[in-house]
């Protein structure tokens, strides 16, 4: 048993963006095997990696019970790397590194909610942002990009074996146990990373891609509730038709799966291919459920699915980039309840949000930028102007250029930045090229908090016949920020 081998690191210091640096190792595939048990889980790691820049071999790794360590085939002693409760480093790593790392966790007591853990009778994930090192040690950071594959294990009271990726095999597991293996192509960062284990029914369709994939769709819940969840498979058929229409996006893998889980500690978490959401976002009837509830229902499912490519395929650099994937994708599924909805009836809801929520947020103390330049802890930052403002910019973007060249400038980003993990700027430079238009001024807009106050005055001249209408835009002084741009 190696818990904390060393004083841990602090884990309360400030995070500037400006010290960004890049990760001094890559990862190009890690094999994970998950055994679950009542009293604990083991987890065998097995991780390709390639040096990037000059560093050590750092990995992060929090309420892991260290096993072993071997690298290139060698197990490595106590004293040939330095462990505390926040990270394992390695030092004079070689350039090409086979990392093979076993730890023992305890889903079954992490009262956390970050990484795996037991909801009820099952064992799902939450990941974003940092909770993957709490399954092992990774460099558990966005801009890391890796293809998983999952070897899940339990027993067999737990039917259901679930992961990121395609289905490449399962099997018997000696003693009353079996396994499920997931292999997912897609390179993806660690927070997308996902695995629910337990007993769901499950509600299945099917869906053709505009580029003729057959896609299986299956929704998860217990029993009772499956007969709710078939308004959250008509909105997901609808989600991906629109993407294709709408932005050209289709989908890419041969399942899409949706898990509803009561005691899910988030409202929804797009990880790759198996979005887990609390069954508040999933279940409604047509009976008795709300308008109002089943907007929320179609509303999340669009959301969580476009962040297959804004969010997942293309991903953020560093956590000071959450506006860019959430906000875009706040944008994306505002503009889908609007065609799906009344557009007029959908953009007052949205207008109301922002002025009750995001308003109030930006003429308070805890005022920030929608692209924060520093910050203690990242969980504090989903917050209504990430997500809320953030979607007014893009939607400022897109009416200025109209729908043809808002498209084009889309196009290239896609085009541009397809599998990599991408900041504001690549967005806007990428969405300027496509499009033809410079809108490198709305980086202001991300960068600096506070709601600009508009004054409009209009003149009529009687004898000319003239109307001339007049605008001054300002902006209140923030003590944070002194150079504000009105």
């Amino acid at each position: 048993m190696n818990i904390a081998a060393q004083p841990p690191v602090q884990a309360d210091q400030t995070i500037y963006l400006k010290d960004y640096q890049k990760p001094s190792f890559l990862v190009e595939s890690i094999n994970l095997n998950i055994q679950v048990y009542d009293d604990h889980t083991i987890v065998d790691s097995t991780l390709v990696m390639k040096r990037q820049t000059a560093g050590e071999l750092v990995l992060l790794g929090r309420d892991l019970e260290l096993k072993s360590v071997q690298l290139n085939g060698q197990t490595l002693s106590a004293e040939q790397y330095h462990l505390d409760t926040e990270q394992l480093v390695i030092t004079d790593a070689p350039d090409q590194v086979i990392l093979k790392i076993q730890v023992i966790i305890h889903p079954e007591s992490n009262t956390q909610l970050e990484g795996l853990y037991k909801a009820g009778d099952l064992f799902v994930t939450q990941n974003e942002p940092e909770g993957f090192r709490k399954i092992t040690f990774y460099p558990d950071r966005p801009d890391v990009l890796a293809e998983f594959t999952t070897r899940v294990e339990a027993d067999k009271k737990y039917p259901v074996l679930l992961a990121n990726g395609n289905l490449l095999e399962t099997g018997e597991a000696g003693e009353g146990r079996h396994f499920a293996i997931w292999q997912d192509p897609t390179k993806k960062p660690s927070y997308l990373f996902a695995c629910v284990i337990g007993d769901l029914a499950v509600l299945k369709d099917r869906y053709t891609t505009s580029e003729g994939r057959d896609v299986a769709l299956e929704i998860y819940a217990i029993e009772k509730d499956i007969p709710k969840c078939h308004i959250a498979m008509e909105a997901l058929k609808h989600s991906m038709r629109w993407d294709e229409e709408h932005y050209g996006r289709p989908y890419d893998l041969d399942n899409y799966m949706i898990v509803a889980v009561s005691q899910f500690n988030m409202g929804a978490m797009e990880n790759k291919g198996l979005n887990i959401f609390n069954t508040s976002c999933v279940l409604a009837d047509e009976e008795y459920t709300t308008d109002a509830a089943i907007m929320r229902v179609q509303s999340v499912i669009a959301h969580e699915y476009f962040h297959n490519w804004t969010g997942n395929r293309i991903t953020c650099r560093d956590w000071f980039q959450l506006c860019l994937k959430e906000g875009l994708t706040v944008f994306r599924d505002q503009s889908f309840s609007e065609d799906l909805q009344s557009a007029a009836v959908q953009r007052i809801d949205d207008v109301a949000v922002l002025k009750s929520h995001q308003f109030p947020e930006d003429a308070g103390p805890l005022s920030h930028p929608p692209r924060p330049d520093h910050f203690v802890e990242i969980n504090n930052f989903y917050t209504a102007t990430v997500y809320e403002k953030g979607a007014e910019i893009n939607r400022m973007m897109a009416t200025l250029l109209g729908k043809e060249k808002y498209r084009q400038g889309t196009d290239e980003y896609f085009l541009r930045h397809d599998g990599q993990a991408v900041t504001v700027e690549d967005w806007v430079a990428a969405l300027s090229a496509g499009s033809g238009f410079d809108l490198s001024n709305f980086l202001t807009w991300y960068n600096q908090p506070g709601t600009p106050k508009l004054e409009a005055k209009g003149e009529y001249d009687a004898a000319a016949q003239t109307y001339r209408l007049s605008f001054k835009q300002s902006l209140k002084a923030h003590p944070k920020y002194p150079n504000l741009k009105a």
